[in-house]
């Protein structure tokens, strides 16, 4: 079965032609030369966002629907890949603090009628680990939020976790307290790669941690695994994906690894770049990572996401498909509100500062124009809707140069069209994220080569 799923992955590569799409100029990205993520999770990036009065932000007397972040930075410890703002072991003090300046955030925010008011549409607690946090801390936090707002027993309401963070009675808690769908970080069950990429938990923890999961009652779990680590091999992914097959969890996210500057596994790609995997090989995995998750009964929705049944990740189609709001809390969290872009402030000192004085900490942010707004959506759309894809009519009203960038990209074999769609091809997909920045504006572009200024 497996030489097969090889076979049938090969003989697809092959047949794509990537010399053409790399002359040009699309080339798969894994070191990044700068802080912007090739990851798009906001438009425009974060990193080309100017200063922004937080009052600006809901100056709409409207009533909204909301998605709700809460950003936990502390982990137990950090990991080779990690880029993101993580306090590692921090003290229950430190910790302790943190949560009581996270609600105040939570009470600035809501002396405004739309956050008051506002209808719940889903919550997600991340991180950093939420499940560092202490039984205590924990069932405190969760209190809280579901006192704060309204949150109907049917709302989709995710935490993060790491294996070696998980309990039977942390678990009870998080499902008594109304979370009904869990994230299990575990990123590869080989415990080699494990030990380099410096995770503090096993195999055989992360399997009983999803057991004990289930045992408790959980009956919606995603597991995370991240594709092109150090070390990892087709075989090893294969290997990975036959205990997926086993878990059979109600939904996979199979990310990229992107290397940032200060992420400290860009030492190891400097020093012994081989370790990592090629072009070729990239490729070759994502194709039998599809094609696997597939034969499982796996849906492919959105990009990076795999799911049985009915259990999508609903807060990422409510924020990239439907457009709802998206509300974060905590610090260096980035939301959506008002068709404006904003991220909060990205150290604890500057955060703490903001909330200490009665303000939303939000440090830079930009209202985006109509222009703007057709593009955010028309580059979510495609990384959502990869199975039907973007319906023609919701395209029309976009720039002459997307339409331009569209014929070239049709050219090329990358995204697909017929009478009433539009969609990234199976070709596309693998090049998903350089694609979709592809049909940036050319304001957005401009900002981030340095050309223009905010």
């Amino acid at each position: 079965m497996n030489a097969q799923l090889i076979e049938s992955a090969q003989n697809k590569l092959i047949s794509y032609n990537l010399d053409e799409v790399y002359n040009y100029g699309i080339k798969r990205k894994t070191l990044m030369t700068d802080m912007s993520s090739q990851i798009i999770v906001t438009y425009p990036p974060l990193s080309i966002l100017p200063d922004i009065r937080s009052k600006s932000i809901f100056e709409k007397p409207n009533n909204l629907d909301f998605t709700l972040y809460f950003h936990i930075p502390f982990c137990t410890g950090k990991c080779l890949y990690c880029e993101f703002l993580t306090c590692p072991n921090q003290s229950k003090e430190t910790v302790d603090k943190y949560l009581e300046v996270l609600k105040e955030e939570v009470r600035v925010y809501l002396k405004y009628n739309q956050v008051k008011k506002a209808k719940i549409r889903s919550v997600y607690i991340g991180g950093g680990t939420p499940t560092f946090l202490s039984k205590v801390q924990l069932g405190d936090l969760l209190d809280f939020i579901n006192i704060a707002f309204e949150i109907k027993p049917c709302t989709e309401f995710t935490v993060e976790s790491s294996p070696e963070t998980l309990d039977k009675e942390k678990l009870k808690i998080l499902l008594e307290k109304g979370v009904n769908r869990l994230n299990i970080g575990v990123q590869t069950f080989n415990d080699s790669v494990l030990r380099l990429i410096l995770r503090r938990h096993n195999s055989k923890q992360a399997i009983e941690s999803f057991k004990l999961a289930r045992d408790v009652g959980f009956t919606n779990i995603n597991i995370d695994l991240i594709r092109n680590l150090p070390d990892m091999t087709v075989e090893k992914t294969l290997t990975d994906l036959n205990i997926i097959a086993e878990l059979m969890p109600e939904s996979v996210s199979v990310y990229p690894l992107i290397i940032k500057p200060t992420a400290p596994i860009k030492k190891l790609y400097t020093k012994e770049p081989k370790r990592f995997p090629d072009d070729k090989t990239a490729f070759l995995t994502h194709l039998i990572i599809m094609e696997k998750l597939q034969q499982l009964g796996y849906e492919h929705n959105p990009i990076d996401w795999f799911h049985l049944n009915s259990k999508v990740y609903t807060q990422q189609i409510q924020k990239w498909e439907e457009g709802i709001n998206a509300l974060s809390f905590g610090v260096s969290a980035y939301s959506y509100v008002n068709n404006i872009q904003y991220c909060n402030a990205m150290n604890l000192t500057e955060y703490y500062s903001f909330i200490e004085k009665g303000k939303i900490p939000v440090c830079r942010g930009e209202k985006l124009s109509k222009e703007e707004q057709l593009n955010r959506k028309f580059v979510f759309g495609l990384k959502t809707k990869i199975d039907k894809g973007l319906i023609g009519k919701e395209v029309e009203k976009v720039s002459c140069e997307i339409k331009s960038k569209m014929d070239e990209y049709k050219r090329l074999g990358l995204i697909e069209e017929d009478e009433k769609y539009i969609k990234l091809s199976l070709k596309g997909i693998l090049l998903a994220e350089e694609v979709c920045s592809g049909f940036y504006s050319k304001e957005v572009m401009g900002r981030l080569l340095g050309l223009n200024s905010p």
